[in-house]
């Protein structure tokens, strides 16, 4: 999630009181930080009663447990990016739509102005996946760099944001406010605010381990990514939980160097994987392998967002 994220630095605060909630909104703008006994408790245990009772995937509890959240926020608009495929909860569009029909509906009834966007999630979105090198590559996007499906999602995110708070009539024009933020160094100046606010001097990129080749054994074109597989590579290697009590490295992953729809040459390499560790990088190598498909055929590359509700 993303204070697993963002707990890649060490000593960043993520259990801020309300009280320093409002002061750092009004100082700074901005404000990532988890839920307390204070802020939604009901959910926290709900939630734990659903991961008992096998209702984890239910639609009307999903969209409670993400709004209450966001209703304690006291929000004037709401901007949600409910993503489907193999590495989403939603693993069809169809599903996906449901919730986000969900969502928007139910807060539309509590008098909060809420859009949903489709996003796919057939396969990673960008290069990384792991803490550390998610959180480097979330801070080059920042800088006006990264790579450009990061960029699309992002700039159409807030862009939406900008169009429901009145900021903007038009969705090209917030586009190209935002993209001047990105550029002229604005947006990661705020960042590198609200990460000394709660805790952070960000002066360099966060470590990650070494890196080891995965390469491909046959040629074709990629057809398609497991990305449940993939993301039990993360874990195999460390950087992820098999129970909530494990200790995460934030300091593995993986780097993509192939996308779906993309031709594949045998001994091309398929994905950077970084971890010191020889019998977990192995462990991950062989789920890697198996998560990534190929055809003899060609493939045509994926849409980042195929659909707006």
């Amino acid at each position: 999630g993303t204070l697993d994220k963002l707990e890649a630095y060490p000593g960043f605060r993520c259990d801020l009181s309300e009280s320093e909630v409002r002061n750092q909104l009004l100082e700074l703008g901005c404000v990532i930080t988890g839920t307390t006994p204070q802020i939604a408790p009901a959910d926290r245990k709900l939630y734990g009663l659903r991961d008992v009772t096998g209702t984890v995937p239910s639609v009307p509890l999903i969209t409670s447990s993400i709004l209450s959240k966001k209703l304690a926020e006291t929000l004037d608009a709401l901007v949600l990016d409910v993503k489907f495929g193999s590495g989403a909860f939603m693993t069809d569009m169809q599903a996906a739509q449901e919730l986000a029909d969900s969502l928007t509906a139910t807060a539309s009834q509590l008098k909060l102005r809420a859009i949903s966007i489709l996003s796919d999630m057939n396969q990673p979105l960008g290069q990384m996946v792991g803490n550390a090198c998610e959180v480097n590559e979330a801070v080059d996007t920042l800088k006006g760099q990264g790579p450009d499906d990061v960029k699309q999602l992002t700039l159409r995110l807030s862009a939406e944001l900008l169009l429901a708070t009145g900021k903007f009539d038009h969705l090209p024009q917030a586009e190209e406010s935002l993209k001047r933020c990105l550029e002229d160094g604005r947006a990661y100046e705020r960042y590198c605010q609200m990460m000394r606010a709660q805790g952070v001097l960000v002066n360099a990129p966060l470590p990650v381990e070494s890196c080891q080749l995965v390469t491909s054994h046959d040629g074709g074109w990629l057809e398609s990514i497991d990305g449940q597989l993939l993301g039990h590579s993360v874990i195999a290697l460390g950087g992820g939980r098999r129970v909530l009590e494990d200790k995460l490295n934030h300091r593995v992953g993986l780097m993509m160097c192939v996308r779906v729809g993309e031709r594949v040459e045998r001994g091309q390499p398929l994905v950077e994987v970084y971890c010191d560790d020889a019998s977990r990088s192995a462990a991950a190598t062989q789920m890697i392998l198996q998560a990534l498909r190929f055809s003899e055929a060609p493939v045509e590359s994926l849409p980042l967002l195929p659909e707006i509700s």
